[in-house]
């Protein structure tokens, strides 16, 4: 078993989407003992093996499948191999099937004062990849150390910003108007059809932003996007407060996404020939 969790840290740690699948019981006579597993990519097996032949094909098949899905449930099949799958053995097995996405939420930081401190607590315990940036290196130092959470000390080189994600969720909060502004200038510049872009601050700010923006050739249909002032309208001015409203809206923004990616309902069910999923 070691082997298994050596292959499956290597896919998350490269990043990579896989299905674990597991032989949880059997009756009758079955190619694999229960707890038997394997690993599934997009690309096919990867580890392992479920029994061979047409249980596995199906396994792999199933596992591809469920890798369409986003943010998929376990799911528990029992088949009967030689109705459901065309076999001689004439067993039963049952299959649970584990998705393992890598951390696709991309959340980038910039500035890293109180409002940043608090956020940052509140969402590395979420399924998220952060960053934060900030030429304050004592502040960065101050942010805690998390698996999922990686701090860059800005040089002022704007080309940190054009190699991030373009459908990262950017969150502006430095030291102020005349620090943020160069910083959403090359966001919007770089990435104009990045998924969040806000911006801290008052609805006065906000419109005076805008206007700087605009003045450096961005369009005012561009502009409508950019979150500010940022945050759900609930709390007050304390900085926890201030993060948890923004933490919300950030898993709004998120939940809508996936809502509007979940259009091919198709690939989402199971096949025809498949037993519908046992409830886990």
């Amino acid at each position: 078993m070691s082997d298994f969790w050596q292959e499956a840290m290597a896919l998350e740690q490269a990043r990579e989407a896989f299905v674990v699948a597991t032989l949880i019981s059997s009756r009758g006579h079955v190619p694999q003992d229960p707890g038997a597993k394997i690993l599934v990519t997009q690309r096919g097996r990867h580890w392992g093996t479920i029994g061979g032949g047409k249980l596995e094909a199906r396994v792999i098949e199933k596992c591809r499948e469920i890798l369409k899905i986003p943010r998929p449930n376990p799911m528990l099949f029992e088949w009967n191999l030689t109705l459901d799958i065309g076999m001689s053995c004439g067993g039963i097995v049952q299959i649970l099937f584990e998705a393992h996405q890598p951390l696709a939420w991309r959340i980038c930081i910039f500035g890293s004062g109180h409002i940043a401190q608090a956020l940052v607590r509140i969402l590395t315990p979420l399924p998220c990849q952060i960053a934060v940036y900030d030429h304050r290196t004592e502040w960065l130092d101050r942010l805690p150390k998390e698996r999922n959470l990686q701090t860059h000390a800005l040089t002022g080189d704007s080309s940190v910003i054009r190699a991030l994600s373009p459908n990262g969720y950017f969150l502006v909060m430095t030291m102020g108007h005349t620090t943020d502004l160069p910083v959403l200038h090359e966001i919007f510049k770089s990435h104009p059809r990045a998924t969040y872009v806000g911006v801290i601050g008052s609805t006065i700010k906000a419109q005076k932003m805008k206007n700087d923006l605009m003045q450096r050739g961005h369009s005012a249909e561009l502009l409508e996007g950019l979150h500010s002032p940022m945050g759900l309208k609930l709390g007050g001015n304390q900085p926890h407060e201030i993060a948890i409203s923004i933490a919300a809206e950030l898993l709004l923004v998120r939940d809508r996404e996936i809502h509007l990616r979940s259009t091919d309902k198709q690939s989402a069910k199971p096949s025809q020939r498949d037993t519908e999923p046992t409830s886990i």
